[in-house]
Order: C-alpha cells, then sequence, then structure tokens
C-alpha cells in the first residue's frame, strides 16, 4: 500500500509568500502603464509624473522597518491583512485624485500598504527551510515577475477600454485580494505547526560546518544570535547595501520608461506596455532559477554573474526602433535582473541568521530605495533637457556593472559568517575571525 503523499508546509509558505510578491511586482512596475495617460491628462513633464513613482517608493522605504517589525513580533497575518486594507484604499483614492498632491497622498497611502509584500514574505520563507532555500527564495522573488507580467497588459488594455481611473480601482481589489489569501496561510515559523524547517534533520546540531566556496549550508546557532544594531554596523552590512543600492537603478529607470521610450519610436502602447510585460515573463522564469542556482554558485558569485549579464540587454537598448527587437531586449533584462533579486535577501539571511530577518531585509531593502528612488526622476529629468534616453540608459547599465564588481569584490573580503557580538561590547564564546567581521 502506498503512503499518502504529503506536501511540506514550508512550500503553502511558498504559495502565499508568492501571492504577496506578485502584488509588490504589479504595483511598481505596472506605473510604465500609467504614465503616458497621466501625462497626457495632467500636462505633466516625464520628471514630473515619474515623481510619482518616487513618491510611492520613498514612502515604501520608509514604511519597510514598521512592517518588519510587525512581522517579527506579531508575525505575517497581521503584516499582510494591515497591507490588503491600506493598498486597496490607497488606489481607490488614486482613481479619484485629480491633482499631484492628491497623487502624492495616495501614493504615500500605497507605499506604506504594500511595504507588507517584499521583506515579510522573503524572511518568513527562509525560517521554514534549511536545504531548497535558494529555490524557495527564487519561487517567491518570482512573484513580482508574474505579477508585472499579467497586469502590465492587463492594466493597458482597461485603460483603453475603461479609463486610468477605473483601472486603478481594478489594481487595487486585486492587490487586496492578493494579501488576504496570503494573509490566510502564512505561519511566522515551523514551530507553530509543530514542524522542522524543510530539510532539517530530527535533532539538529547547534552548528554546522559550512562550505566557504558556496556559501550554502546550515547556519551556525550563534548566527542566530545577531541584532539588528550589531548588523548594520558591519562593513559586511555596508557591501550588500551598496551592492542593493547599485542592483535597484536599472530595474527602476528602465520599466519606468520604458513604454514611453517605446512608443517615443512608434511603438504602439499596447505593444509597448507588452515590453514591460515581456520583463515580467523574463523576472518570472529567472527569479527560482536564479535562487536554485544559487545552491551551487553561492549568493555572492550569483549576484556578480546576473549583475554583468544585466548590462547588456540595457547598453543595446537605446538603439532599438524596433518593436520585437524592445520586447527581445526586456525580456532579456528580466530574466537576468530577476535572476539577481533573490540573492541578495538571501545572503543577509545567510550571514545575520533569521531572528531579526524582516527588519534587516527591510531595513537593507529601505536605504536601497531611498538611495535609488530618485533614478527614475532624473531618467526624466536628462531626457527632459537632452530629448534622449541614452545617457540615463548607460548610466543605469553602469550601475550593474558596478554592482557585479562589488559583489565579486565582497565574496573574496568575506568568506564565511561572522559570528555576533553578545551585548553592545562582549563577544560570547564563539571565536572570532576578524577579516569575516570586517569591522
Amino acid at each position: 500500500m502506498f503512503k499518502p503523499w504529503k506536501i511540506h508546509y514550508g512550500w503553502v509558505v511558498v504559495a502565499g509568500a508568492f501571492l504577496a510578491t506578485a502584488a509588490s511586482g504589479g504595483v511598481f512596475y505596472s506605473f510604465g502603464v500609467f504614465f503616458q495617460p497621466l501625462q497626457e491628462e495632467f500636462g505633466w513633464t516625464r520628471a514630473t509624473t515619474a515623481s510619482v513613482s518616487t513618491v510611492w517608493l520613498i514612502s515604501f522605504a520608509v514604511s519597510g522597518y514598521f512592517m518588519g517589525w510587525l512581522t517579527d513580533v506579531r508575525g505575517p497575518r497581521v503584516a499582510m491583512l494591515l497591507g490588503a486594507v491600506l493598498t486597496g484604499a490607497g488606489f481607490v483614492l488614486t482613481s479619484r485624485a485629480d491633482s499631484l498632491g492628491h497623487f502624492y497622498l495616495a501614493y504615500v497611502l500605497t507605499g506604506i500598504g504594500t511595504a507588507a509584500t517584499w521583506s515579510p514574505p522573503l524572511a518568513v520563507v527562509q525560517r521554514w527551510f534549511d536545504k531548497k532555500r535558494g529555490l524557495a527564495l527564487g519561487i517567491v522573488a518570482s512573484g513580482v515577475g508574474t505579477g508585472t507580467m499579467v497586469l502590465s497588459p492587463l492594466l493597458s488594455w482597461f485603460i483603453t477600454s475603461y479609463g486610468w481611473r477605473d483601472a486603478y480601482i481594478g489594481l487595487g481589489v486585486l492587490c487586496c485580494v492578493a494579501l488576504i489569501l496570503a494573509a490566510l496561510v502564512l505561519m511566522q515559523s515551523p514551530q507553530e505547526k509543530g514542524a522542522l524547517p524543510y530539510g532539517a534533520a530530527p535533532q539538529r546540531m547547534t552548528a554546522t560546518i559550512h562550505n566557504p566556496k558556496n556559501q550554502q549550508g546550515e547556519a551556525p546557532a550563534a548566527k542566530e544570535r545577531w541584532t539588528i544594531g550589531a548588523a548594520v554596523r558591519t562593513k559586511a552590512f555596508r557591501y550588500m547595501l551598496s551592492i542593493y543600492v547599485l542592483s535597484l537603478v536599472p530595474i527602476y529607470v528602465i520599466p519606468a520608461h520604458i513604454v514611453r521610450f517605446a512608443t517615443d519610436r512608434g511603438v504602439t502602447a499596447l505593444a509597448a506596455a507588452s515590453a514591460l510585460g515581456a520583463f515580467g515573463i523574463g523576472g518570472t522564469i529567472a527569479r527560482a532559477g536564479g535562487g536554485a542556482l544559487s545552491d551551487v554558485l553561492g549568493w555572492t558569485k550569483g549576484i556578480a554573474l546576473f549583475s554583468f549579464l544585466t548590462a547588456a540587454p540595457i547598453f543595446v537598448l537605446v538603439g532599438m526602433h524596433d518593436a520585437a527587437a524592445i520586447f527581445g531586449a526586456m525580456f532579456a533584462l528580466g530574466v537576468f535582473a530577476g535572476a539577481r533579486v533573490p540573492l541578495i535577501p538571501g545572503l543577509l539571511g545567510y550571514y545575520f541568521g533569521t531572528d531579526y530577518l524582516a527588519r534587516l531585509i527591510a531595513i537593507t531593502h529601505g536605504l536601497a530605495v531611498l538611495f535609488a528612488a530618485g533614478s527614475p526622476v532624473l531618467a526624466g529629468f536628462i531626457f527632459d533637457r537632452t530629448g534622449s534616453y541614452a545617457i540615463p540608459f548607460f548610466i543605469a547599465g553602469l550601475c550593474a556593472v558596478g554592482a557585479g564588481l562589488l559583489a565579486l569584490l565582497t565574496g573574496i573580503i568575506i568568506e564565511n559568517p561572522p559570528s555576533p557580538p553578545f551585548g553592545k561590547g562582549g563577544w560570547g564564546d564563539f571565536q572570532i575571525n576578524d577579516r569575516m567581521f570586517l569591522k
């Protein structure tokens, strides 16, 4: 007699987290579809129009720590439900906005709500997996691409058929439903179900030897005792933050302007939106693969590889005029940039443990967003002055190359996770390697 097949609940958590990140991708990357209708209705410059997206990014970044804290203290369900209410309400208000100030206020509310869609799911998922953590993170991060892939052409059709105001209401409803469904299945840790993380032995060792070549494996017990303050004061954290900032610039600049870039070259609005959808398709395909590949290559080598590859389609995009070529370049950009997405949160979890990981991811992502948030506005400003996207797209490509170089440097200098300090001055019983801690 065959035993009934049972799925580890960690994979159910992955599915719920996937819905949350899909809402995140649908909100941010679909703004490019609204770009031209808003510009035409209100007569704004491209820099002014892009500033609406920047306001969302800033509010998303600033409120990320609160959502991370709420997840660590009260659990992911509370954060998801609060996010569902705020996101839905924010988009309903956006649909009624009739001035730039109204858009700013509505997008601030939406940004606070969607802050629940990134650091909380990425942190919670890591607590459910000892093995295949990279794959699990990749699947969750692929939700961003799925949201972009599905919602970009859908919203473009909705705008053409019913107008941008009704499209905002539809977006709010979809995001609200996705986050409510995510809240129903997300759980803080396996202990809540009396289970072990996926791949954990029945009797877990308090410390396990790492393989420094692939940067994977079970974290030593000491790493579970990192505090937020101790982690953010390390040079290791500053390296990871710098990589994150440089990685965000290309995926903020290109998707925000690609629809306008394509229509300037005679591409139809629907075809241009489809190019943005191609970016989402590529990201969806690659995120799970990128996470799985990190189980072999290691976090820093994976980040470096995909950062270098991200730069290639950006550099050739400026010279393209054909819809099919732009579609292909955006698909390639989605693949390479998407494969990199789950690796930085994974690197944070590998180095600093999971006790405060939601807040640590929120701090890292929030600071990176704050530094990179102005890049779409700067790109619009440069276009308004030069009449060309050549300079901003080239800068975006250079940032991708810089992220790859810094990841390689990080992998050389930081070979293994450091042991955490105890309290403000003590170090406990674990041996410290100054080269690893990089104080």
